[in-house]
């Protein structure tokens, strides 16, 4: 009875309560994209971890970068504040984030991704504009230690710019840890010479690592390196023996640029998954045991009882619970479907700079539709336009007609090829609400509408020549890339794979013959 009422009571708390006494508490910190349209600016949020309810949200600000939890009660975070009509200026905070109050804040420079606070009012500042790193302090306004890349570097390296998206003391702070992304490596610094400890990467070594993001070190001895290798999709973990770095443990799964990994004290990896909008908890058997999804871009996690970057147990000291090292990504369900997705997730992420705030990854999937109607009705118009006829070599066209043979097909009659682009339109429309099941609307839509077109009817009457032209073509490069995303899905998701496979076999059929 004592457990069901403290359970009650829990249920019963309000987001106030919950955020004045939570102690399990994960943060997370979204980039967001338009300039232009506020809601799409990012923000932080502060998730009971147990319940995963949102207790706290913070969005006065825009493009909200690192965020660090310090002690209980307050948090340093990274993010832009507008200071007039399209005019940001970039920010440091320091607060209280259980009541709100601001503490301190100073100006950083535009576009900095990564602050760390030292003590005090000593803070270590990426600072990715001006390609350096520098320890500043806020009560005196000074630079007390600044590292410029061009000094170390030619300038050549990383095509002229570091994009230095990250900064923390090593060896006990004499050191400096640093990730500059275009380098494609992650380096440590000695404070006094200035010189570099060790580097683990090479520039355009994109078998070790692919512009990095926030790397994380575990231990000294031996030296081992957590780090979110973004464009290759995966979290990697290096140690280093003997001068040599030999990869100890990696996570794919279905990851789309992760932009930070931090070890938990249990062995689990947090991780920030940027493109599938969420962050993840992952065993070192690459179980998924927690994940929380939320929009606009994810680039930080902590969690509030562990501090900023927990340094949990390495991969090395733990082999006994997983198998494989890295799998294979021949192995991964991103085998073949993830250089699409991701250039997918990827245009919409750049594009919401420009979109209206309506648009969010779903809607952008009709407008990309849309736009591929646009564009085969343009292709239609100017193949009208242009006399291309003039432009072909007759006799060419003439024995390729010649050496194909074509298939005899049954005409389907007029009100069934009417009733099929009906139904197609019909099932195309129920895309908003057909849930789990859209592929197999759309599949069929597309399909349907496509052979409908192929057929003649009633409507051949009344719509004009050119527009029916435009639309079959519109449903011919619908039903070619549905086809093709069909096969991959059969090829990623085994379970439903001859359903998958099925479908891109019909889609497929009616575009040789729509080609035809």
């Amino acid at each position: 009875m004592a457990f069901t009422a403290l359970t009650t009571n829990k249920a019963l708390a309000t987001d106030g309560e919950l955020r004045e006494n939570a102690q399990n508490v994960t943060f997370i910190s979204t980039q967001g994209g338009s300039t232009h349209v506020y809601k799409h600016a990012g923000k932080l949020v502060a998730v009971q971890t147990d319940t995963k309810r949102l207790i706290w949200k913070h969005d006065k600000y825009r493009r909200y970068m690192d965020i660090d939890p310090i002690g209980r009660d307050r948090i340093l975070f990274v993010a832009g504040e507008q200071t007039g009509p399209n005019q940001f200026q970039r920010v440091a905070v320091l607060m209280n984030w259980r009541n709100g109050t601001e503490l301190e804040k100073f100006d950083v420079p535009f576009d900095t991704h990564d602050i760390d606070y030292l003590g005090g009012h000593r803070y270590a500042i990426a600072d990715k504009r001006h390609d350096r790193a520098y320890i500043y302090n806020s009560r005196t306004n000074r630079t007390t230690w600044e590292y410029k890349f061009k000094n170390h570097y030619p300038k050549s390296a990383g095509g002229g710019r570091t994009h230095l998206n990250n900064i923390a003391l090593g060896n006990n702070g004499t050191s400096v840890v640093l990730s500059p992304r275009n380098y494609d490596r992650v380096i440590q610094v000695d404070k006094k010479t200035k010189k570099t400890d060790w580097t683990l990467g090479h520039e355009d070594d994109y078998d070790i690592l692919y512009e990095q993001h926030n790397p994380l070190v575990l231990t000294r001895d031996p030296l081992t390196v957590l780090v979110a290798d973004s464009e290759n999709n995966r979290i990697v973990e290096y140690q280093r023996s003997d001068g040599e770095w030999k990869l100890t443990w990696g996570y794919r799964g279905d990851l789309l640029w992760p932009r930070d990994a931090d070890r938990l004290p249990n062995g689990n990896t947090l991780i920030g998954d940027t493109l599938n909008d969420r962050a993840i908890e992952v065993t070192p058997d690459r179980k998924i045991v927690w994940e929380y999804h939320v929009e606009r871009s994810v680039y930080d996690v902590e969690r509030l009882q562990y501090g900023d970057e927990p340094t949990g147990p390495t991969m090395a000291s733990q082999r006994d619970r997983f198998d494989e090292v890295m799998p294979s990504k021949e192995d991964s369900k991103l085998a073949f479907l993830s250089s699409f997705e991701k250039s997918y997730r990827k245009s919409f992420q750049i594009l919401t700079w420009v979109l209206p705030d309506w648009v969010t990854i779903r809607e952008y999937g009709f407008l990309l539709s849309a736009t591929m109607l646009a564009l085969g009705w343009v292709a239609t118009e100017s193949l009208y336009a242009v006399p291309l006829s003039r432009l072909r070599d007759a006799t060419v066209v003439d024995r390729f007609a010649a050496s194909t043979t074509r298939l005899p097909t049954a005409r389907l009659a007029t009100g069934v090829a009417a009733a099929a682009v009906l139904m197609g339109l019909s099932l195309i429309v129920l895309l908003p609400v057909s849930g789990g099941q859209t592929t197999l609307y759309l599949g069929l839509g597309l399909l349907l509408l496509t052979r409908g077109i192929g057929t003649p009817t009633p409507f051949d009457e009344v719509i004009p020549r050119r527009i029916r032209a435009a639309v079959a073509v519109g449903a011919y490069l619908c039903s070619l890339l549905g086809a093709v995303g069909f096969i991959a899905l059969a090829v990623t998701r085994p379970d439903s794979g001859l359903v998958y496979a099925g479908f891109a076999a019909l889609l497929l059929l009616a575009t040789v013959n729509r080609a035809r």
